[in-house]
């Protein structure tokens, strides 16, 4: 997230642009896997920054400041959590997907991903969580272009 101090922030910060950002560190996923497969740090990383980034994009299109998008961190699972409450995202997800998002969260939260650490780490399969985010993409993309839809505003073009 941008700058905390930085008074023009509320207005720069968009669903449009959060989502594309999803979507660029999705393809670079891509591109690193066709080229490298054995990067796993990095992209699981690129992974979960992803999902992270797609699911504050619809939160913020639900309404949500900077600020309170902030406050919970690079914590995909109480990201998700807030999906699942929010009335206008109607998000739900199943017991499946929920074990994976708590897997993913495990070391991500943590920035164990950008940040050496030893000892071995249990990761979410990558073919799996790609196959899932690549859905994820997609829906979160109908979903916010719905909710603008909803309130009356003009669609994001995302």
């Amino acid at each position: 997230m941008p700058n905390k101090n930085n008074p023009h922030t509320e207005d720069r910060v968009t669903s449009r642009g959060l989502h594309r950002y999803a979507d660029d560190f999705f393809q670079a996923y891509t591109l690193i896997t066709s080229q490298r497969n054995n990067a796993v740090q990095v992209r699981y990383y690129l992974l979960c920054h992803s999902f992270e980034l797609s699911m504050k994009a619809m939160l913020r299109e639900a309404g949500y400041s900077v600020k309170q998008l902030q406050k919970f961190g690079h914590d995909l699972e109480k990201i998700a959590d807030e999906l699942e409450k929010n009335s206008k995202t109607k998000v739900y997800w199943n017991p499946e997907d929920k074990e994976m998002i708590k897997i993913a969260n495990t070391h991500y939260v943590t920035k164990e991903m950008e940040y050496f650490t030893r000892g071995e780490k249990v990761l979410v399969d990558p073919d799996q969580f790609s196959n899932f985010l690549g859905f994820w993409l997609r829906v979160s993309h109908v979903s916010i272009i719905e909710i603008a839809k909803a309130e009356g505003r003009p669609f994001p073009s995302i």
